[in-house]
């Protein structure tokens, strides 16, 4: 989901006003982080002055309808684009 919004936004096909300015707080919060079993994951803290990153994940949720473009290179390696 995440690898979809980076996608999207560096091909710039995602437009906002610039009066939603808590959607840049909103992107900025969420961080990759690794859970317990070394995996990636995805999460945004919380607290009063930054708010939490909501609005970044509900527009990710559906941004991740696109199709992510992933390029194989051969048998062993793909390269994902990100525009």
């Amino acid at each position: 989901m995440v690898l979809k919004a980076k996608q999207v936004i560096g091909d710039r096909r995602l437009e906002f006003s610039n009066d939603e300015s808590q959607i840049v707080h909103a992107y900025m919060l969420v961080k990759q982080t690794a859970t317990s079993n070394d995996r990636i994951t995805y999460k945004a803290g919380r607290n009063s002055e930054t708010g939490h990153g909501d609005a970044a994940f509900a527009i990710m949720h559906v941004l991740n309808n696109e199709e992510l473009i992933i390029i194989e290179d051969d048998e062993e390696e793909c390269t994902l684009v990100f525009g």
